[in-house]
């Protein structure tokens, strides 16, 4: 259960010690030993005995898209710029991870899921704010992360963004699970206002489109017009609920009443940045564009890099080099910050059309899932997916440890083959009562 959180949850706080604290500062070996290694020590505890069944078709499908891409490095040009001793290193991480994840029970991972989630992710958000506050090269609106070394480098935002978003999945599903409406909902409240607090200081797209789309998801497979209805009313009439709102209400005048110029420059910033973010998807001059400050730096940079892909697709077609187009240009041939068009870029048409029924059925399973939850850890791991489910447009090489590591716990614990082992509890127990 511990491996399982820390390596949803726990990037934050990894990036605070590694960047924040400076133990390691930007070192991938770092975040990766801190965020993977619980996968390695829980080997040394396992009953290899006791095996629940996966998704059989899900870890298929991810076992035969690993198994290619690694034969697609094993095979890459002797000239290809690619990090050999990296990307065994990546595929090592993973190995370890799928083997460790394929012998564990989702009744181990479930006990004490949800509050040590919690825990964790309050943790990493709550570092982040203190580390901001002590910036002080930091100013409101501009992008919360951990800076580290002697510049201006802001580290990771998107490390801190997506640790919110999986805090304000753990939040809902905890409301979810209370049995009864009481005093206790109010700190979860408060933990999901600094969750979205944190989310909107990082600025970071892919989690706040994802947190949008759980949003619609989350109260669409739970509660209908009528539920909700009596939720709202139920809350109003609970006296602490009505005495924080009040007190909320009026709090939240007088802080705007007394720093409406930081409130508009905070507006500003985030109306600028959309502004930004949809010239530079409809600009038709990308190159001529990217250096202008009427663009977002990152959007336009990523509509360069997939014109590329499509640059040379034209070329291959044009040349005769078929080959190409079918089975690709070669292992991370190019960075295209896209992962579902890398695939095509560097493994061909072939293994694209097989990426994209893998990402589709992990979408399936995951949908599967929030209907009808098989425990709180496997919901989290389905409503997380929608991250990875967007971020796989939005941004990141398609080979990444975290990345394929996800896929492999949707893949192992996600409905509908790994809560098989859970009814075989369910039907001992009522026999024996």
């Amino acid at each position: 259960m511990f491996a399982v959180v820390m390596f949803i949850t726990g990037l934050p706080l990894i990036y605070y010690l590694r960047d924040g604290v400076g133990l390691a500062q930007n070192s991938s070996a770092f975040t990766a030993a801190m965020a993977i290694g619980p996968f390695g020590i829980t080997l040394l505890f396992k009953n290899f005995k006791r095996f629940e069944v996966p998704n059989k078709v899900a870890f298929s499908l991810v076992l035969v898209f690993i198994i290619v891409c690694f034969l697609y490095f094993i095979l890459r040009d002797r000239y290809s710029p690619v990090n050999g001793n990296f990307e065994l290193i990546t595929f090592a991480v993973i190995g370890l991870v799928l083997i460790s994840s394929l012998f564990m029970t989702k009744e181990s991972i479930n006990n004490g899921f949800l509050p040590l989630a919690i825990i964790l992710s309050l943790i990493g958000a709550a570092l982040l704010i203190y580390a901001v506050s002590n910036d002080p090269l930091f100013v409101i609106g501009k992008r919360a992360s951990i800076r580290f070394g002697d510049n201006d480098d802001q580290g990771n935002p998107h490390v801190y963004g997506k640790g919110a978003f999986f805090g304000i999945i753990l939040i809902f599903l905890a409301i979810k699970y209370l049995k009864k409406i009481s005093i206790r909902i109010l700190p979860l409240i408060a933990f999901f206002v600094f969750f979205l607090m944190v989310l909107l200081m990082t600025q970071t797209m892919g989690p706040i489109i994802s947190t949008i789309i759980f949003f619609g998801l989350f109260f669409t497979f739970n509660f209908t017009i009528k539920k909700v209805s009596k939720l709202v009313v139920s809350l109003l009439l609970k006296w602490y609920v009505a005495l924080v709102i009040i007190i909320f209400i009026g709090f939240g005048i007088k802080t705007y009443s007394q720093n409406q110029d930081i409130f508009k420059l905070v507006v500003n910033q985030i109306e600028n940045r959309f502004e930004k973010i949809f010239i530079s998807l409809t600009t038709n001059d990308k190159k001529t564009h990217i250096k202008s400050h009427k663009v977002d730096a990152s959007a336009s940079g990523r509509m360069i890099l997939i014109s590329q892909v499509f640059d040379t697709i034209e070329e291959n077609f044009n040349e005769g080099k078929l080959r190409y187009i079918f089975f690709g240009n070669g292992y991370k041939h190019t960075y295209v910050d896209v992962p579902h068009l890398e695939v095509f870029d560097s493994f061909g048409l072939f293994v694209f059309l097989f990426y994209t029924l893998l990402y589709f059925y992990m979408i399936k399973i995951s949908i599967a899932e929030m209907r009808n939850p098989q425990s709180i850890a496997s919901e989290f791991i389905a409503y997380g997916f929608i991250y990875y489910m967007v971020l796989n447009f939005t941004g990141g090489l398609i080979i990444e440890y975290s990345r394929i590591s996800y896929y492999l716990l949707v893949v192992r614990f996600v409905y509908p083959g790994a809560n098989q082992f859970v009814k075989a509890k369910i039907q001992e127990l009522s026999q024996n009562s």
